[in-house]
């Protein structure tokens, strides 16, 4: 239900040539889905925009996106979010965006605070 509700959505913004906001477009649909959604914004003769957050690492590859379009959010120790680009890093031309960004080298990563679980009786 979610691809359809997705795709009606994304025919009004073609036809109105505006910007598509989603929160955590991955969510319940396949990695081959989500590339082809993302993909219908690549039509040259639309001015329509997809703007959305993730926190699928799949697609962070430079095949299908160039570096100033893949963004992080770091949260600070106060709460507040700074948004960098990937672009805004020195990135060698052989360099695995995932990896990178799964190895913390660009941001983005939540921090883990050991705790101490307690068993009930």
């Amino acid at each position: 239900m979610k691809s359809i509700l997705l795709f009606i959505y994304a025919k009004i913004t073609f036809t109105s040539h505006k910007t598509l906001f989603i929160d955590e477009l991955n969510v319940k649909l396949h990695p081959l889905m989500l590339k082809f959604f993302i993909d219908l914004f690549y039509n040259e003769e639309s001015q329509a925009q997809l703007i959305y957050t993730t926190h699928d690492t799949t697609l962070m590859d430079k095949r299908f996106f160039r570096r100033d379009q893949i963004w992080f959010v770091q949260k600070d120790e106060y709460g507040y979010s700074q948004l960098s680009s990937l672009a805004d890093f020195k990135v060698r031309s052989d360099a695995s965006f995932e990896k990178d960004y799964l190895a913390g080298v660009y941001g983005g990563i939540p921090t883990f605070e050991e705790f101490d679980m307690e068993v009930g009786e």
